[in-house]
């Protein structure tokens, strides 16, 4: 992965030199001007860095079009398989995808705004930053409620009936969202604005005051109180176990007992190490980029190669979401399973 951050510093840091120059600037004078910083910047062994940002974006691409397609195909099966939407568990993992494929669509818009007319920067820039911030409440807001639901589920809470039973689940996870899209977006000027770099502080302005109480009282909220809840999960659950255990040796009823309890705390432990597994990803891809904006917020700014790094973050961890989903939800996998096999007999 480190790896990857240093061949995107390179990369980017050629590719997009044209977004830290003036708004004025003609295009014909940035085309100059990139393709002179390319020929200046040659190595030992006479490659260019511009040769190694055209593959390093060129992988990029291939790595924002995997996880836009793979997390859309992903929630495709979730809204068509009524098995995937049996589990609460299940339906809530799976949903985590919305969020990617917001933060997909933002990678894209990026791609896009790189060969994108003068004109059309600001719009493009809006929509990017404001899709890739909805896409990061979302990706957190979800993992919080699957902690919830699941330290509801091991203290065995009559709240997690109320919360998540039937279509409330669903309820539960839109209208926050919505309630979030609409201040985002009311927040982004989209039109009528021309701004020198795409970064938090050209785009919003003089409404960056308000966008930072309103990330600052969602997204930072949301990661600290999933971590904790986290860690009270994984205790209570362990906690519970060994009770079960202990009383299991005691009681003489056959097999069959032993055998269930077993088997549910291998499912039990099963789905809070998938929980894990997403949100040392999540943590780790995602709070950088939090903590960036909050403090571009009160004037501390980082390169733009840093903040492109930092972004990217993001996209790796939409890109690595779908390998875990298919890896670790056993229903996925069958569901998965049955296409192939479909597809497989239709060409017989």
């Amino acid at each position: 992965m480190m790896s990857c951050f240093v061949g995107f510093y390179y990369a980017f840091n050629d590719a997009f030199i044209f977004s830290e120059m003036n708004s004025t600037t003609c295009p014909c004078h940035l085309q100059e001007t990139t393709t002179s910083n390319v020929t200046m910047k040659t190595d030992n062994g006479g490659i260019t860095h511009g040769t190694i940002g055209v593959i390093v974006f060129s992988i990029s691409s291939a790595l924002v079009a995997f996880a836009f397609v793979s997390n859309l195909c992903i929630q495709t099966l979730l809204l068509t398989r009524r098995a995937l939407r049996k589990q609460t568990y299940t339906v809530l993992v799976l949903s985590l995808g919305f969020g990617d494929i917001l933060i997909s669509i933002s990678g894209i818009l990026w791609l896009v705004l790189q060969k994108a007319n003068i004109s059309f920067q600001t719009p493009l820039c809006g929509m990017m930053l404001s899709l890739f911030v909805i896409g990061t409440f979302l990706s957190l807001y979800i993992t919080f409620l699957i902690c919830l639901n699941r330290f509801l589920v091991t203290v065995d809470a009559p709240m997690n009936k109320i919360l998540f039973s039937g279509t409330r689940k669903f309820w539960l996870m839109i209208i926050p969202s919505l309630i979030d899209v609409i201040l985002i977006m009311s927040l982004s000027p989209l039109w009528g604005k021309n701004i020198t770099q795409c970064n938090v502080k050209s785009v919003f302005g003089g409404e960056k005051i308000t966008f930072g109480v309103v990330l600052m009282l969602t997204n930072i909220p949301l990661l600290v109180s999933t971590i904790v809840l986290y860690i009270a999960l994984v205790r209570k659950l362990m906690k519970n176990f060994v009770n079960v255990d202990v009383q299991s040796s005691e009681i003489n009823s056959g097999v069959t007992m032993a055998t269930s309890t077993h088997e549910k705390k291998q499912q039990r432990m099963r789905a809070v190490k998938t929980l894990g597994i997403i949100l040392v990803f999540l943590v780790f891809c995602t709070s950088p980029f939090i903590f960036s904006m909050v403090g571009s917020l009160f004037g501390i700014e980082l390169k733009q190669t840093h903040r492109i790094i930092l972004t990217w973050a993001q996209m790796i961890n939409a890109f690595a979401n779908p390998i875990i989903y298919t890896w670790r939800i056993r229903t996925l996998q069958y569901e998965i399973r049955n296409i192939f096999s479909g597809c497989h007999q239709g060409f017989d």
